[in-house]
């Protein structure tokens, strides 16, 4: 598929769908990446600067603004299919670090728009109520009765454009067709800290029990050899595909898929790392505009059909 200059695309040219087989190498990455940093941050500066590219379309609206483009060039989101009758409960947990992608431009908060307007047109056709049910208090409802949560960590921005996303914290939210659900602050850490991502996706499972599972990680990407994860508060690290391997390892779930909102990232190490954890990885292998993924159509189509 071509990918649309005017806005963006999960499935754009330069997007590797793995498959995961029974027979993939599985051996973990080997550590001390870390040390090439240094030396290659001139790479890195590089690298960040291309990623950051704009599509020229992203908006600049004023932190707060509630109003996003509903598809490419602002066209209407395609016309969902009816439910597929699916009772599969599914929770996709995205991990988003705002960086200066968000600071500068907004583009965290464009995307949350996407996914909450994904989730206000499947509306009454979402299967089993999804992430719209809530149990009235500070978190999701977890019976797993069925339909798509969608459970959002924000941090590592040092401005967010959305009202009530703080810079200065980690913050979990759920995402619905209603709005951004304040649910709770995170403990005070680094974003690109294999243990912070940990943390999420464990307490993520254990919030949002379902059928199945997916997970995004939302920032800049530089690779195989820096990795991904750039925390506008801790500028110098970044989460190293050992990190990675960390941070998935030891949690009681298996993922639908894994899905970097990122440059870079589809290369055979990625998904040699990742291929204990998940039945596919979903990463560019080339830069992505600012802008990353457009959300609305696919979550859309999932909230709608969370598979059998």
């Amino acid at each position: 598929m071509e990918l649309d200059r005017s806005r963006k695309m999960i499935y754009a040219k330069g997007h590797a769908l793995i498959r995961f087989g029974a027979h993939s190498i599985k051996r973990r990455p080997g550590a001390g990446g870390r040390r090439l940093l240094p030396v290659l941050c001139l790479i890195c500066a590089l690298l960040l600067a291309a990623c950051g590219g704009s599509s020229g379309q992203q908006g600049t609206a004023a932190p707060g603004s509630p109003s996003a483009p509903a598809g490419p060039s602002g066209a209407p989101a395609a016309q969902l299919p009816e439910p597929s009758g699916s009772d599969k409960s599914f929770t996709l947990m995205v991990y988003m670090i705002g960086s200066d992608l968000e600071s500068l431009d907004g583009a965290a908060s464009s995307d949350i728009r996407e996914i909450q307007a994904a989730l206000a047109a499947a509306g009454g056709k979402q299967v089993g109520g999804g992430a719209a049910g809530s149990n009235g208090g500070g978190a999701p409802d977890s019976s797993g009765s069925g339909g798509l949560r969608v459970l959002l960590q924000t941090g590592g921005a040092s401005r967010w454009f959305t009202e009530g996303i703080a810079e200065d914290k980690i913050q979990r939210y759920e995402i619905s067709g209603d709005g951004l659900k304040y649910l709770e602050d995170a403990e005070a850490a680094q974003m690109s800290d294999p243990a912070c991502l940990h943390d999420y996706l464990a307490w993520g499972l254990e919030t949002a029990p379902a059928d199945r599972y997916g997970a995004i990680l939302w920032d800049h990407g530089a690779g195989t050899i820096l990795g991904y994860g750039f925390d506008e508060h801790y500028p110098d690290e970044s989460l190293l595909l050992a990190d990675l391997y960390k941070a998935f390892e030891g949690l009681d779930a298996h993922f639908d898929f894994i899905g970097f909102d990122a440059c870079l990232m589809g290369t055979l190490e990625t998904a040699m790392a990742f291929s204990p954890y998940a039945d596919y990885l979903i990463a560019s292998e080339e830069y992505e505009p600012s802008t990353g993924w457009f959300y609305t159509d696919w979550v859309g189509r999932l909230a709608v059909d969370t598979g059998s």
